[in-house]
């Protein structure tokens, strides 16, 4: 039986799922869709992997995100109705985007965190349906994952098993932004869906 579904977009920027979490008409394909846009403007390997909704699971010890089949490749744009874009079927997720009425102007440090399936994420909390919030917020996470490991709220981006006190995984799902390959050296199963759905 696979797992249930929850309500949020998530794309893959590099190695890294960001899971965009939020209210209907909060903004969360907007998001998803300018991040994928200028990740790849920046040369980097972007795809959105799940619009609206998500299958979560957590796989030793890492939360890894999915779009259920029948919305896979597909996203809703208001105005537009649903679109066809290229995806990846799956991703780990290293950071929560959390869509809300207000973020916090100084979040206390356990505001930063957040449990999603048993698997602690860093959760970057951004106000919904405000287009320079949303845009702030893209900019934001791609200058997070772009500088992985250089300050506190980097932290996370670095593999989860190197900062937080999990197992490590004994057969990675994806390679590491980290180990030194290029970053379109994908896993060869993952490069080969993410070539069939482009």
């Amino acid at each position: 039986m696979s797992a249930p579904t929850v309500h949020a977009s998530v794309v893959v920027i590099g190695e890294a799922g960001v899971l965009i979490r939020g209210a209907s008409g909060a903004g969360k394909t907007t998001l998803a869709l300018a991040l994928v846009r200028e990740a790849a403007r920046d040369g980097r390997f972007a795809r959105l992997v799940a619009d609206d909704r998500a299958r979560l699971t957590a796989v030793n010890g890492r939360l890894v995100a999915e779009a259920p089949e029948a919305t896979a490749g597909l996203a809703e744009v208001r105005g537009l109705g649903v679109v066809a874009e290229a995806f990846c079927p799956a991703a780990v997720v290293r950071l929560v985007v959390d869509l809300g009425a207000a973020a916090p102007r100084s979040p206390e440090p356990a505001e930063l965190r957040t449990e999603v399936e048993g698997v602690p994420l860093p959760r970057l909390q951004v106000a919904g349906h405000d287009p320079g919030g949303l845009m702030l917020a893209c900019q934001t996470v791609l200058r997070m994952l772009s500088h992985a490991g250089c300050g506190g709220s980097a932290l996370a981006f670095a593999p989860q098993h190197e900062k937080l006190p999990l197992p490590a995984p004994s057969a990675p799902l994806f390679r590491s932004i980290r180990d030194g390959t290029p970053r379109d050296d994908l896993d060869p199963e993952r490069k080969q869906a993410c070539a069939e759905t482009a």
